[in-house]
């Protein structure tokens, strides 16, 4: 199994021919975090985008960031962040790895002083390359769970992508 023909096809396009603007990544992710956690299930995506300003960047580095969302036990509505995917752009490979796994790592801990209860899952892309990895709360950082795989629309891809819904869900 696998995910839509045309959501491979895009990513495989996307892998071969990087596009000019990271942005673009955002529709198949968009699609992929959508068919893992569906919003019949009660969750909820939502986009951000985030310029940081960082000392050994001349301008500030965008990341494109997604969150899966869903509702917190608690007496009033409230939403709860159980994963966050982090995506820059496919010429940040392999440099921009200690960059990405660095706003992995703050982006985790704020979510620990807003929302996340005691384990935040995350994912890294840089372009076609990908892992997933858990934060705890008592952890300084975030640690992977699985290598990095090099494209987002294999069969390798898939199995590791049902792996971590089977995680983030059990939250």
């Amino acid at each position: 199994m696998s995910f839509p023909p045309l959501t491979c096809k895009v990513l495989e396009d996307y892998s071969t021919h990087p596009p000019n603007n990271q942005d673009l990544w955002l529709g198949p992710w968009l699609t992929i975090l959508t068919i893992l956690f569906p919003p019949a299930d009660n969750y909820l995506v939502s986009t951000q985008i985030k310029t940081y300003s960082e000392k050994d960047a001349a301008h500030g580095l965008p990341d494109l960031i997604l969150e899966v969302m869903k509702s917190a036990d608690q007496p009033l509505f409230a939403l709860r962040t159980i994963l966050i995917v982090e995506i820059k752009n496919t010429h940040h490979w392999p440099d921009g790895v200690d960059h990405i796994m660095r706003r992995i790592d703050l982006d985790t801990g704020y979510e620990f002083s807003k929302t996340a209860l005691d384990k935040l899952y995350w994912v890294a892309a840089i372009g076609p390359h990908w892992l997933y990895g858990v934060r705890e709360e008592d952890e300084p950082r975030g640690r992977p769970l699985i290598d990095w795989h090099h494209s987002v629309h294999d069969a390798a891809s898939f199995t590791d992508f049902q792996a971590l819904a089977t995680l983030v869900r059990a939250l």
